[in-house]
């Protein structure tokens, strides 16, 4: 299993596999709801949207699919990167989602890694983001859609501006790649962990460490 996921009253989990399947279960009584079959090589990351009624998903099969979780059909296909899905998320509205991948893209002598915002509804690509200077691992949206914090293998944390893909602020203090972020219910905070075997606990309307906690030694 690669990635898990509940949705938001935490009465259902994703998980997403090696298989190439989707997983989805009742957590009340431990039965099997749905498996999903669609992608094509390991499922790496799952995302609910703020309804449960719909899950995303992304696989190394460069694939992004949106599922109807209580049906287990699939809602929309998109085949967004170059190279494999690492990381996918909702927005809090369900309109749009985000996903990163270890694509590099070239552009004179600039390479950087991709992060492509979808409005799925219409199947239309809004923002294409390429500042990361290694692979996208983590994604989250702030509460109210406006802001996009990723977090890479090249050590950082990057907040954008979710309508213009304008860059807000970049946050450093991980020794080693980026694993997973969140951002609190109140958009005020984010949280990092990283390889290096810390959490950040960052202010995320400004990029600046308030805490750090050492879960594990080097």
């Amino acid at each position: 299993v690669l990635s898990v996921a509940f949705n938001s009253d935490g009465t259902t989990l994703a998980s997403g596999s090696d298989d190439h399947t989707i997983r989805i279960w009742d957590t009340k009584t431990g039965q099997l709801k749905h498996e999903l079959g669609g992608h094509t090589d390991k499922v790496r990351s799952v995302a609910f949207n703020s309804l449960g009624n719909q899950l995303v998903s992304g696989s190394d099969d460069k694939l992004v699919i949106v599922w109807d979780t209580s049906t287990g059909q699939r809602l929309d296909t998109f085949k967004a990167h170059a190279q494999g899905v690492v990381a996918v998320a909702f927005c809090d509205k369900g309109r749009q989602i985000i996903s990163g991948s270890q694509d590099s893209t070239l552009n004179g002598s600039l390479q950087g890694k991709t992060l492509k915002l979808i409005e799925w509804l219409s199947s239309k690509e809004r923002l294409s983001i390429q500042e990361h200077q290694s692979m996208v691992t983590a994604l989250a949206f702030s509460p109210d859609s406006k802001r996009i914090f990723s977090g890479s293998a090249d050590r950082t944390i990057r907040c954008w501006n979710a309508a213009t893909g304008k860059h807000l602020f970049t946050a450093t203090g991980h020794r080693k790649r980026i694993n997973c972020i969140a951002c609190s219910l109140d958009g005020k905070r984010l949280v990092s962990g990283s390889d290096d075997g810390s959490l950040i606990i960052w202010n995320a309307e400004t990029g600046k460490p308030i805490r750090t906690l050492q879960t594990q030694m080097d």
